[in-house]
């Protein structure tokens, strides 16, 4: 009988010896919603952006769980995913709210056909 709930294979895809991003659709929908406001108003699209993310717990420390050598191989994984495949621009295409008006303008879709994400730089605050 196992000691524990989970094991690192079940939630972590390193321990599978996966990528655990497959797809730029591996995203919040949030984040989409903010690229489509952007491409939408250029008068925004050179404001510089930073992603930082943030345990709220203060006793976990992530660096201790996650060796960096797996995260850095995991964000080059991500990095090598270039753009939306031609089923996940057709869902996203076809996704409306329900007045019927489209959630994504076609400028947004053309975008992440080629989107690449950019250079990562790791910091341990």
């Amino acid at each position: 009988m196992k000691n524990k709930f989970y094991t690192p294979e079940d939630i972590f895809a390193p321990a599978r010896e996966e990528a655990e991003i497959q797809s730029i659709t591996n995203n919040d929908v949030y984040k989409f919603y903010m690229l489509d406001f952007i491409l939408n108003h250029p008068e925004y699209k050179d404001t510089p952006v930073e992603w930082k993310m943030t345990i709220r717990n203060p006793n976990i420390k992530t660096a201790e769980i996650i060796p960096e050598e797996q995260l850095i191989e995991q964000l080059k994984a991500a990095q090598n995913i270039t753009g939306i495949t031609e089923d996940e621009a057709n869902y996203l295409e076809n996704l409306k709210f329900d007045n019927g008006r489209k959630i994504f303008s076609k400028k947004t879709i053309e975008f992440l056909k080629t989107f690449k994400l950019p250079d990562f730089e790791i910091k341990n605050d």
